[in-house]
């Protein structure tokens, strides 16, 4: 099992919403006992020298061995991971940065990453745009013609290349 944690805390007049405690952890007894995935060896942001915040984690459906994390600092975008290895290392599946592109200063509220169920190099970024990638983050197009603020995706369990997408704007089927 895997899970993101992030420290926040947002109140009236201020927010924090990054802190050491972030992190990627991993648990082998169902939930019993969690462990902080090691930035240090993993190859993930460490939340000792960087600040990390929301993360955003999606296991491929089709090879649970790949697995995405979308991470910002707290308000912008700071990087997009991807293992191949169930989380033992990771690297940077976005090194030139194309995501920041649809991302904006408040990247901590959305957050989100989608990995398509039976391809696990389609990847969805959801924050301002929906960002799309087809070679597992070699390359994003942030071309959708919809509503800004992507707060959710789903595949359709019927035709999984059509998808259905919340955003600020309402509800958008793709047919």
């Amino acid at each position: 099992m895997r899970a993101a944690m992030w420290e926040r805390v947002r109140r009236p007049q201020s927010s924090h919403l990054y802190g050491e405690t972030s992190g990627l952890y991993r648990s082998t007894d169902g939930g019993s006992n969690w462990q902080l995935i090691d930035p240090t060896v993993s190859g993930l942001p460490n939340p000792l020298t960087t600040d990390v915040g929301r993360i955003g984690l999606a296991i491929s459906p089709s090879n649970p061995n790949i697995i995405y994390a979308l991470y910002n600092d707290g308000y912008y975008y700071l990087g997009f991971f991807k293992t191949t290895n169930q989380g033992s290392t990771w690297t940077d599946a976005d090194p030139n940065n194309q995501l920041s592109n649809g991302f904006s200063s408040f990247s901590w509220y959305f957050g989100q990453v989608r990995v398509h169920p039976t391809n696990p190099d389609i990847v969805y970024a959801l924050d301002v745009e929906l960002s799309k990638t087809t070679n597992g983050g070699t390359t994003w197009t942030q071309d959708v013609p919809f509503h800004v603020d992507f707060h959710d995706l789903k595949f359709d369990p019927q035709n999984s290349n059509n998808i259905i997408m919340g955003n600020d704007g309402g509800i958008d089927i793709s047919t």
